[in-house]
């Protein structure tokens, strides 16, 4: 069976192939009993047609398998060969069926009757031509024959309509074939019908047979044409051009500075139901790689979730500047490898460039190694991997044209460089002897094959390791003790997980691999002609390196390889060079014959591109890096060795005891823009006038005089991974001394200006501090120098409050040092491992010969005595108060966040709910919110359903009592809409009933699961006087199975049902809890404009006019789907980030997110909301604490603005939907009833 059962295309061609066959032995036995041969020759015919059905099944089906391997682009060419073989058997039956009624044809119209029969006797075929004899076939045939067109009519527009949405050649080919099926029952039907009411109608077969074969032919030529061309790979049409680059265009609109970019042009190919696009934009030249990373992920992103088809989308970047774009982009790059190409630079002793060339792997190797971005990919495994045989023809390329340019590669002294971290590549033990015996007459890349165990080598954007990782991690026990050994927590991209799940994957392989490089240690191989050890500093990106022992982790060793695989792992790995200078051996005589290379010219150990970079400034020890990108990097220099799981600490690539620091962060430059786009837009070309303006005029923290709160924030628009924390914004106050920390609301985007920048920066010196100390007698512990790189350092409020948080005691500095800065710190590594002095460290040698008036600008004065210390007195309290919530395995964080809380924390200190709260009432809601944020929702929905529902009531039903329920209550399924109606007496008409609509963010929950709570509100109902009271809880259908307005209409026509019940509309109240209040609001205005509706808002079907509810019970509704203001609480179990994937799935479209309908908060019309009004009010109770507070503060105002009797109550410490809430987890029968008799007192008040 295949894999992809449930996929469209492959389940609407399984309906034709099963109908074929029924139709085959219908058809067949139907023309045996009923005398039809055209009937026979029908069977015969959709027999052949199985064989169509069976190649488009095959086809569509293969072509559907995720890439692999050996076919990184996936099987989409699978489909246009069905296409061509469907298409093809088409044709030639087309042509074949002419030729068939031809002669069928002649014989009527100009044979004698004898020799016409005879030659129909013998010439007739099982094809698309029917046959018949002298005796009349019987009427019932015709039936038959009208059936099997209704289905082959409807085969093929359910086919093709697959087909268009998928744009699938080979689907579209087997639509066409039900079509001339259908065609040819008609003409079986005509046969059928003409032997019984006319005379000599002999000629309407072939006739008709004729006019189909035409009709044939031209589909099948023009199906086999289109096929050819996917086959030939011609380029994409116009219609999916368009579409793409309208969404890219789109997609460049949310991406800071997405002005600036332009989208020159578009091109791609058809892959079977595939599109592989690429693009070509042009962007400043100044732009980092950094900058551009963004705006790919943003287009990738964009077109493959808009535009159908998309599988692969590769963008190629230019300067803007230029006007056409070279076919080799040659600048100053470096001695560098990494996933978009390889190049060398040449430099002089005083670090004088002198040439450079350039392989840009894409654009020279993309057609032959099928690679993006460098790579290939298996999207079902998370693997990413480079073809090594495209690294071996790149590296003589390159060399071939630094040569062609007349470099003089003759006087070079020596070479170094930097290369890809983590990457890996697997030699085998001919490696050797291969390396040493290079002929130069021969390419790299046909001497070497057999020297590699493994084609292909893992890159750094590989995620496959998960499940290594893991293991990683408890391998010591905690991620935080492998950071102590190896510098950093397991990553999916580290050499360690990598070579692990290699040798589970790939056994065979891994025993044939005799030694293993790193990416750096490669290309040094390639160069000495022998396998090359690895780098000191590169050799700290595995998780195998213990960096305080200064030796490999006998322990991971073990992990990576097996107890009895670790000294066949050392054997492979080798021991790495401790000196990040000198020679490794002479050049090989190989690039001395091909090239021109000295024999003296010596190979330096190669290193990583991250201590690469750090070599290009150079950096000193308490010299720090800032990049303000579209994320922020900080990286450092330092003697201390001080790990931990959110950073990363490597060995310095030259300096013996010393490490290379790196922060990494995701919210950089993208969430700074946030809160300028939220600032009055400036006068001016200036974008950052208004936002500079605010940060340069607040105070540090926003104190202005004494007394003043401290302002702190989090401001994560994306997940952040230091911390590990999700998406979220948090804003704080706290007293000068860091005192008295409380979560706050919004206070301005104004105010937000300062505190974001601050921020962030506050962010890097806490886990900073304990690598910096006093650069000199009276200055506290801070960096000498600070230099910024990246588009966020051309600005001159970040670079002030950088210094004021940071410090800086030589000042603040813009940094440029090309485009190229791990390459060019390569070859300063060269220069440095050739021609230092005893004794004489990197820094001391580059720092002689660097200029670096050509590179820098002091762009602020860094330290400032007073504010600098004023963080530090804030920060420290403050910030533990912060910590503690979020870190932590949700596993650990539980019970010690419930703990922390409980013990250690004094009760006026605690959220307002656990103040409140019992013991199990905190710990359940804990356990909520962790679900609510984390568990998917298909999982959630399970316990929120019938079949779990009904049997815990009946449990609870028991230990109170209850063999049965006291209150008659069934389920109701009508046509339109389903759910549950319980009442006290059912021949009687009831005296009011509740119409109910139950939460569960659209996603989950049931009536069955509400019951409980129901059945309780309608015993209250009777204790509070009504005779006959009922309750209906709806089924609303939940997302992903529908979107809106589908839940509108049910809850319309739930409704018309229940005043159907009742006979007045004013004795019904209508109610909802979250989701479910949300739809109460949208039937409200709904009955009070349905034309309207129908007419503005696309919903049709509900333009009844029904009769408005006497009253409305709101309960946590939730106002309006997206909103700024829903932010998570210390006591919600809601999660802000959850809210916003339910409420994209509840829309349905980014319009309806607006919608009045579907968001009843966006409704600012005063007059509607005051017409759709119950007669006797709205009634909303919600907790204090709750995420939704603050919109549903301002519906209460909406709706009081719109003169609507409004009752509102917020429970003190409350959570969302605490009436619900408080009945199932409350320990006392008079808090679980708490908000139900408040409920059931104001609608008594309204419904007498």
């Amino acid at each position: 069976m295949s894999p992809n059962k449930n996929d469209a295309g492959v389940r609407i061609t399984r309906i034709g192939l099963y109908s074929n066959l029924g139709m085959a032995f219908a058809k067949g036995i139907g023309g045996y009993m009923f005398n039809s041969q055209a009937m026979i020759a029908d069977a015969w015919h959709s027999m052949t047609d199985l064989a169509s059905d069976v190649l488009t099944l095959a086809t569509v089906s293969w072509s559907l398998r995720p890439p692999t391997d050996r076919y990184p682009t996936g099987f989409g060419k699978i489909e246009s060969l069905g296409s061509l073989g469907v298409s093809g058997m088409l044709l030639g039956g087309g042509l074949f069926m002419c030729l068939s009624s031809c002669e069928s044809l002649y014989a009527q119209l100009f044979l004698d009757p004898s020799a016409a029969a005879e030659m129909a006797h013998h010439g007739h075929s099982h094809g698309h031509s029917h046959g018949h004899s002298h005796v009349a076939p019987s009427l019932n045939a015709a039936w038959l024959a009208a059936g099997t067109v209704v289905v082959k009519e409807w085969l093929y527009h359910a086919t093709m309509k697959v087909a268009r949405e998928r744009k699938s050649s080979v689907l579209a080919s087997n639509a066409v074939h039900h079509r001339v099926d259908s065609l040819t029952g008609i003409v079986t039907l005509a046969v059928i019908l003409g032997a019984n009411f006319l005379k000599e109608a002999a000629w309407l077969d072939p006739v008709g047979g004729l006019f189909i074969s035409l009709l044939v032919i031209r589909a099948g030529l023009g199906n086999t044409l289109s096929a050819l061309y996917e086959l030939a790979d011609r380029s994409i049409d116009d219609e999916v051009k368009s579409s793409v680059r309208k969404q890219a265009q789109k997609s460049l609109v949310e991406v800071s500075e997405g002005h600036d970019v332009e989208l020159r042009d578009v091109s791609g190919v058809k892959s079977g139901q595939n599109y592989l696009v690429d693009l070509e934009l042009a962007v400043p030249g100044t732009w980092t790689v950094e900058d551009v990373r963004e705006v790919e992920n943003a287009v990738r992103t964009r077109v493959g979730s808009k535009v159908r088809g998309v599988r692969r989308v590769r963008a190629r970047f230019t300067p803007k500047e230029t006007t056409e774009l070279p076919k080799f982009d040659e600048f100053i790059p470096g001695s560098s490898r990494s996933d978009a190409g390889i190049g060398p630079i040449v430099i002089q002793s005083d670090l004088h460039v002198v040439g450079e060339a350039k392989v840009d792997f894409d654009a020279d190797f993309a057609s032959k190694y099928k690679i993006n971005k460098g790579v290939l990919q298996n999207d079902d495994e998370g693997s990413v991997f480079a073809p090594v045989a495209m690294w071996l023809e790149a590296l003589d390329l390159v060399l071939k044209r630094l040569t062609d340019k007349k470099v003089p590669v003759e006087r070079i002294k020596g070479i170094s460089g930097a290369c890809q971290q983590h990457g890996s590549v697997y030699w085998s033990s001919e490696a050797e002897k291969l390396l040493a015996g290079l002929e130069p007459t021969k390419p790299l890349v046909e001497q070497l094959t057999a020297a590699l165990s493994h084609p292909y080598a893992p890159n750094w954007q590989d995620h496959s390791t998960q499940a290594e990782c893991d293991k990683f991690d408890a391998s010591l026990e905690t991620a935080d003790r492998l950071a102590e050994v190896t510098g950093s927590a397991a990553h999916h991209r580290f050499t360690g997980p990598q070579i692990m799940r290699l040798r589970r994957v790939l056994p065979d392989m891994y025993a044939k691999t005799a030694r293993i490089s790193l990416v750096s240690s490669f290309l040094a191989s390639l160069l000495i002609g022998a396998v090359a050890p690895l780098d000191i500093s590169d050799v700290c990106g595995m998780n195998l390196w213990d960096i305080g022992a200064n030796k490999w982790s006998e322990h991971l060793l073990e992990l990576t390889s097996g107890k009895d695989g670790v000294a066949e792992l050392k054997k492979k790995l080798g021991e790495p060079r401790q000196d990040g200078g000198g020679s490794m051996g002479s050049i090989s005589k190989y690039y001395v014959e091909r090239y021109g290379f000295s024999p003296d010219c010596q190979i330096a150990p190669f290193t990583g591109d991250n201590p690469g970079t750090i070599l290009a400034l150079p950096l000193r020890p308490l010299d720090a890096i800032v990049s303000l990108g579209t994320s922020t990097t900080f990286l450092m220099v330092t003697p201390y060795y001080k790990p931990d799981p959110s950073y990363h600490f490597f060995n310095h690539p030259t300096t013996p005891d010393h490490y290379m620091f790196m922060l990494c962060y995701k919210n950089g430059g993208l969430a700074r823009e946030k809160v300028r786009d939220v600032l009055p837009a400036p006068q001016g070309d200036d974008k950052w006038a208004t936002f500079n303006k605010q940060v340069l005029e607040t105070p540090p923290l926003d104190i202005k005089s004494e007394g003043d709160k401290a302002k702190l924030g989090l401001y994560f628009y994306l997940p952040e991974i230091v911390p590990n924390i999700k998406a979220g914004t948090w804003r704080y106050t706290c007293n000068a001394d860091g005192s008295g920390l409380e979560e706050t609301s919004d206070w301005g985007p104004e105010t937000d200006a300062r505190v974001i920048v601050e921020s962030q920066a506050l962010s890097m010196r806490l886990r900073s501090h304990n690598l910096v100390h006093s650069p000199s007698d009276g200055l506290p512990a801070q960096p000498k120098r600070i230099y910024l790189v990246g588009g966020g350092s051309l600005n001159p409020a970040i670079a002030r409050v950088i210094g004021d948080v940071l410090g800086g005691a030589e000042g603040v500095y813009k940094l440029d040092v090309g485009g190229n800065a791990c390459a060019l710190g390569g070859a300063y590594k060269a220069v440095w491992a050739f021609e230092r002095k005893d004794g004489e460290t990197f820094d001391e040698l580059i720092g002689k010969r660097w200029k670096e008036e050509d590179t820098i600008e002091k762009v602020d004065d860094g330290f400032r005595d007073g504010i600098f210390q004023q963080y530090v007195t804030v920060m420290c309290p403050s910030v533990a108060e912060l910590h503690v919530s979020n870190n932590g395995t949700p596993v650990i964080k539980l019970p010690v966040s419930f703990l922390y809380e409980h013990i250690l924390v004094t009760r006026r200190h605690r959220s307002p709910f656990v103040q409140r709260a019992t013991l199990f009432e905190d710990f359940v809601v804990r356990c909520v919110r962790f679900a609510f944020a984390s568990i998917p929702p298909r999982i959630g929905r399970v316990f929120f359903s019938k079949q779990v529902a009904l049997p815990f009531l009946r449990w609870r039903m028991l230990r109170h009592g209850y063999f049965r329920s006291p209150v008659y209550w069934q389920e109701y399924n009508g046509r339109n809409f389903r759910g549950i109606w319980a009442v006290k007496e059912p021949v009687e008409r009831p005296d009011i009933v509740i119409y109910y609509a139950h939460g569960g963010g659209f996603s989950m929950g049931s009536s069955a699961f509400y019951l409980e709570f129901l059945l309780s509100w309608h015993a209250l109902l009777v204790e509070a006087g009504y005779k006959n009271p009922a309750v209906f809880g709806l089924d609303y259908t939940l997302v992903p199975d529908a979107a809106f307005p589908t839940q509108l209409h049910e809850m319309v026509h739930g409704y018309e049902h229940v005043l159907s019940l009742t006979g007045d509309a004013s004795r019904v109240c209508v109610s909802g809890d979250s989701a479910g209040a949300t739809l109460i609001l949208s039937l409200l205005l709904h009955l009070e404009s349905p034309s309207a509706g129908v007419k503005q808002q696309g919903i049709s079907g509900l333009s009844r006019h029904l009769g408005k509810p006497g009253m409305a019970v709101l309960i946590s509704p939730w106002p309006t789907l997206v909103s700024p203001q829903y932010k998570n609480t210390a006591s919600d179990y809601l999660d802000e980030k959850t809210l916003q994937m339910y409420s994209a799935q509840y829309a349905g479209s980014e319009s309806a997110v607006t919608n009045p309908l579907a968001s009843p908060g966006s409704c600012k019309d005063i007059m509607w909301w005051e017409k759709s009004s119950p007669s006797k009010g709205v009634y909303v109770t919600y907790g204090q604490e709750e995420v939704f507070a603050p919109e549903i503060r301002n519906l209460v105002a909406l709706l009081e603005g719109a003169g609507i009797l409004v009752g509102a109550e917020a429970e003190a410490g409350g959570i969302h939907a605490w009436p619900v809430a408080s009945l199932f987890l409350s320990s006392s029968t008079e808090q679980r009833l708490k908000g139900l008799r408040s409920i059931v007192s104001k609608v008594k008040e309204g419904i007498c």
